[in-house]
């Protein structure tokens, strides 16, 4: 339901028998330092190769410099141009040069970002204009 809806969620061990035992653990068992989730790995050792037992958390991420790039690129630089908020607040000509990619020495994630919330700022201002 939440995948369906965008949304991540995460469903917790609900059976209170799971809940109970889990209450019932010493502090010291679910607690070790810098070593998360040391139960669920011992666990999943038992089932799984080290490389994901062992693997660092890490977040789910959207290609977002293909797609600043890529396919929304024109309707982003269109939509930078045409937000009267965007103008109001900051300054034409670093504006352009993030859509143009000249004059700012960002890497491609950082550029994709803030093009990133730009176009949602932008897109909420029309939206509002509109309305």
């Amino acid at each position: 339901a939440t995948m369906a809806n965008s949304l991540e969620a995460r469903c917790p061990f609900l059976d209170h028998r799971v809940v109970e035992w889990a209450a019932s653990l010493p502090r010291d068992v679910v607690f070790q330092g810098k070593n998360t989730k040391p139960i669920l790995r011992t666990l999943a050792s038992s089932f799984l190769p080290p490389e994901v037992v062992s693997a660092p958390k890490h977040g789910f991420e959207i290609p977002l410099s293909d797609w600043v790039e890529g396919p929304l690129s024109d309707m982003i630089r269109d939509s930078l141009g045409s937000s009267e908020l965007l103008r109001e607040l900051f300054c034409e000509t670093v504006l352009d040069d993030l859509v143009g990619r000249s004059g700012r020495n960002l890497d491609r994630e950082r550029r994709a970002k803030q093009l990133w919330i730009l176009f949602m700022l932008a897109q909420w201002d029309l939206g509002r204009t509109s309305s």
